[in-house]
């Protein structure tokens, strides 16, 4: 015999339990007590199988929740959720064609100009729309085929793909040129990539065209609300409502865990307006150490000595990312780290730094989803289909933190979260989060 729906056990579980209470009470009123003891524990036996029931499909329904947020901001469900028995893409799907939305569409995709797709997707070579930090704001079919679908995906970053010294460098001489300059991109398989880059200016960021026949293929995403800027923030007070808040995601890569000793290699940011990530206003800065670089740190990040051997001590670049979180809340998934360590960093160069107001990701998930028990990023972005791209570098990690925070927005505003002030009190009440974080040291 198949196993009955879970539907199907709750209707049979709850008049069970009923009945057995009504049992209960009436052999209680009768001279048989003893048999009432018998039918109240099966009664409180049925219940608490009915609580197990409704706890599954309470956590299901917050998966819906969780896919028609990730669907309402255009970004669909990448992955299988635990919460639904492997279910999650097939409901997404199904959630989708009801709303009448495309469950892989990327975020901030829209339907392109047509006149601009037929001219951008018939092009026989790969072309690539950049931010100055290496976000796909365009990309056509050859492109595509060239670096692979995930690595140009609109609103994602191409280091992926390519290395970011090679590109870096072309990008910083097409700026300095008066037109667009010859280059060859290091891809991170070992390609070695002839490409002509065209500097678009602070607002564009640049044009990239490689010089590879790879096939034509009729396809284009684009993704242009990306070189949008947000509001000049300001003075944010416990009363600056959440739809309003001027946040700058962090992220470090380090030396190592201990946030007093250990150093930065890399510092990268991204700013959001109340609900909306502004991919043309990042930060992202490689940083010379001065101490040698664990190995065991350069097989997590990828960066090495020879890697930062020519970039900027963190000394130039501390005043940038204060400029940077100047009048924003600093959100991070265990900002705590990345906040002490930059203030340790400030301590040992005698740069002048003001702790910024801050809230921390992995806190607020703990105190909204208490029975979670994986929490780390890579969990978390998997739950919330936040596609990841560019791991372990400080952007890409910054990027997934940022899309995990304006999934989260709905689940505060559902939990009577509306202010920085009322978010910042729902974290203090995180008591696994904190202790963790307490005992690592920051």
């Amino acid at each position: 015999m198949g196993r009955r729906p879970r539907e199907g056990l709750i209707v049979l579980v709850l008049p069970s339990a009923a009945a057995a209470l009504a049992g209960a009470a009436g052999l209680a009123a009768s001279s048989r007590p003893w048999l009432a003891v018998a039918a109240a524990t099966a009664a409180v036996a049925a219940l608490v199988a009915l609580a197990t029931l409704t706890a599954h499909h309470l956590r299901a329904l917050r998966r819906v929740a969780d896919i028609l947020a990730g669907l309402a901001a255009g970004a669909g469900v990448r992955s299988p959720s635990p919460h639904i028995d492997g279910a999650g893409p097939a409901l997404s799907a199904a959630l989708a064609a009801g709303l009448g939305l495309s469950a892989a569409r990327p975020a901030g995709q829209g339907a392109p100009d047509p006149r601009l797709a037929r001219i951008v997707a018939g092009l026989p070579l790969p072309v690539l729309a950049l931010t100055a930090t290496g976000l796909v704001t365009l990309a056509n079919g050859p492109a595509r085929r060239l670096l692979g679908a995930a690595a140009v995906a609109p609103g994602t970053s191409v280091l992926d793909a390519v290395d970011r010294a090679s590109l870096g460098a072309a990008l910083a001489a097409a700026r300095a040129g008066a037109g667009p300059v010859e280059a060859v991109l290091d891809a991170t398989d070992g390609r070695r990539l002839p490409a002509r880059v065209a500097d678009l200016g602070e607002q564009g960021g640049a044009l990239v065209t490689f010089a590879a026949d790879v096939g034509w293929e009729p396809w284009l995403g684009h993704a242009f609300e990306l070189l949008d800027r947000p509001p000049p923030p300001g003075p944010v007070d416990e009363n600056t409502p959440l739809a309003r808040l001027p946040v700058a995601v962090i992220d470090l890569e380090t030396t190592g865990l201990d946030p007093m000793r250990d150093r930065a290699v890399s510092v990268a940011g991204v700013r959001i307006h109340g609900d909306r990530l502004y991919g043309a206003v990042t930060l992202d800065r490689l940083v010379r150490p001065d101490v040698p670089i664990p190995r065991t740190a350069t097989a997590i990040h990828g960066i090495a000595d020879a890697t930062v051997a020519d970039a900027p001590t963190v000394a130039a670049v501390l005043p940038e990312v204060a400029e940077f979180v100047a009048g924003c809340v600093v959100v991070g998934h265990n900002i705590g780290f990345d906040l002490a360590v930059l203030a340790a960093e400030a301590r040992r160069t005698g740069v002048a730094w003001g702790t910024p107001p801050s809230l921390c990701l992995l806190q607020l998930v703990d105190v909204l989803e208490p029975g979670w028990t994986n929490l780390d990023l890579d969990s978390l972005a998997a739950h919330f289909a936040v596609p990841v791209t560019g791991r372990h570098t400080a952007l890409g990690d910054a990027l997934v933190t940022a899309e995990l925070y304006i999934r989260l927005l709905p689940r505060l505003a559902a939990a009577g979260v509306a202010t920085w002030g009322e978010a910042a009190a729902l974290a203090a009440r995180s008591r696994r989060a904190r202790r963790l974080q307490a005992a690592a040291g920051w």
